[in-house]
């Protein structure tokens, strides 16, 4: 496939915003980098969304997402551990080494209080929100209302404490339905 220079410009200039929101104090510049970011970072990945068969689509995306997410998970789980044996913390070692490990199965980028307390994994939440939303478009696809049943998922998402996939990146990322438009890189040219 061809890329697209426009595409590859705007996700740089995500992953950037990415950097600086995570670096940068609380305040206005953060807030107004959060409130845009990640949704555009899944509207881009939706973008070029293509339905194949949904075991092709398992295999090819597990291979891609997911050995960075559980490697990254498990250098976090054993960088913890290590720092709370060397801080002689050993009476900590396997509450703290169990909560992280349900983090990762979670995938959470935040601390999730209810049904049960789960702390965020970190940064890498969205290799594993990104993976189910390739997985729920597919299995969305051949459904008539799809962009109904995207913001339903998104309104779950915001008002439940389940959020392990954040489903608002599901909307975003299933915007493709209606906004793959072939005007849109001549917007970007100058």
């Amino acid at each position: 496939m061809k890329r697209i220079e426009f595409i590859d410009v705007a996700k740089g200039i995500t992953i950037l915003l990415v950097i600086v929101g995570h670096t940068i104090p609380e305040g206005l510049m953060r807030t107004l980098i959060y409130s845009f970011h990640m949704p555009l970072f899944f509207f881009l990945s939706g973008y070029f969304y293509r339905n194949i068969p949904t075991k092709v689509l398992i295999r090819k995306k597990a291979r891609q997402l997911l050995p960075p997410y559980y490697i990254t998970s498990a250098c976090l789980i054993i960088f913890n551990a290590g720092m709370l044996f060397i801080r002689q913390k050993t009476d900590e070692l396997f509450p703290s080494t169990a909560r992280l490990f349900f983090a990762a199965l979670y995938g959470s980028g935040m601390d999730i209080h209810s049904p049960f307390p789960i702390p965020q994994i970190g940064a890498i939440w969205f290799l594993w929100a990104l993976f189910f939303c390739f997985i729920l478009m597919n299995l969305l696809y051949p459904l008539r209302y799809q962009p109904v049943l995207l913001i339903l998922l998104a309104v779950l998402g915001i008002y439940s404490s389940w959020r392990f996939l954040d489903f608002t990146a599901f909307l975003f990322y299933g915007c493709h339905f209606r906004f793959r438009l072939p005007y849109l890189p001549s917007l970007f040219s100058i």
